[in-house]
């Protein structure tokens, strides 16, 4: 088609114009030349095992850009359960696209695992603001491939929504970690930062929560989908306190000798207070209010913030 400037008038826009029966011939065509292609990669994949090497920096880049490979060849069709397929009346081997995407859920698994194995041997070794950062972000990028294989692979949907609320846990882990070792040091934006990558994972964790909740459903209710409920939420909580504790510590520091702000620095504890309320809003979503109300740990975060506000200036 591409030469029928050479035998056609026109070219190939005349003849689809000439010719409409030739569109629907040659969208047949791709399809099936599409169909050929995908199903014999999916079958020399999946009759492979995962390539790994021994090096975690080749191994983790292997495995994530496998994964996207895959993913942007596979994905289209996973995601449609080849129904342009079956449509075209192609022999649709079913199992062969469980397996894909199997694979694909696969792939992702091995990267966490690796990650979640290099992150035991940094605390074995001594605890590294600066490798922590990068294996969070690695963490995250995790969070985002399972949120892919959520549209390919619902069926392992409790595996996803188990393995995503795992990478969650340690991640925040990770957060609290390094905001202890330097917390005290950060400016304000600095902190706020920190904190705001706690949110960020849990909004992912939220986003696949969703993506393989039933159709039907109306609210989620995050913790009641994992094995990891209490261990999750007693993490959220110590996030909660940490920067509960470090925003009552900017009270004390800016108070006047009265006891209460200055009026000129009373604008950055609202600035505090505000962010407060947002974070503990934002995880007590995640909690959800049947939990939150038989948590007394919560109940005392919710009373700090409370004690915060009636602090300030009017």
């Amino acid at each position: 088609m591409d030469g029928a400037e050479h035998w056609w008038p026109g070219g190939s826009k005349e003849m689809k114009d000439t010719l409409p029966e030739l569109q629907k011939c040659e969208r047949k065509i791709d399809l099936l030349v599409e169909f050929v292609n995908i199903c014999r990669d999916m079958k020399a994949v999946v009759s492979e095992p995962i390539f790994r090497v021994p090096g975690f920096d080749t191994d983790t880049k292997n495995l994530s850009d496998r994964f996207q490979q895959l993913f942007r060849i596979w994905g289209p069709v996973l995601t449609q359960n080849a129904k342009p397929w079956v449509a075209a009346g192609l022999p649709v081997d079913h199992d062969l696209l469980a397996q894909a995407a199997c694979r694909l859920k696969d792939l992702v698994f091995d990267f966490l695992a690796r990650v979640m194995s290099d992150i035991a041997s940094m605390y074995t070794s001594g605890f590294k603001i600066r490798r922590a950062r990068q294996l969070r972000g690695m963490l995250l990028d995790g969070l985002k491939r399972i949120l892919d294989c959520c549209s390919v692979a619902k069926v392992h949907g409790e595996d996803l929504i188990n393995a995503a609320s795992q990478t969650v846990e340690k991640s925040i882990v990770l957060t609290i970690d390094e905001f202890e070792v330097s917390g005290n040091n950060m400016k304000r934006a600095d902190v706020l930062q920190h904190f705001e990558e706690i949110l960020r994972v849990s909004s992912e964790l939220k986003s696949i929560a969703q993506a393989i909740a039933p159709a039907n459903s109306k609210n989620t209710q995050i913790l009641e989908m994992v094995n990891n409920a209490d261990t999750l939420q007693n993490v959220l909580y110590d996030s909660c306190q940490r920067l509960m504790e470090h925003i009552m510590k900017q009270t004390q520091c800016l108070a006047a000798p009265s006891g209460t702000p200055q009026k000129s620095q009373s604008h950055d504890l609202v600035l505090w207070l505000m962010f407060g309320c947002k974070f503990i809003n934002r995880v007590l979503d995640m909690v959800g209010q049947d939990r939150v109300a038989t948590d007394e740990k919560m109940k005392e975060v919710l009373k700090a913030l409370q004690s915060l506000e009636d602090n300030l200036p009017d």
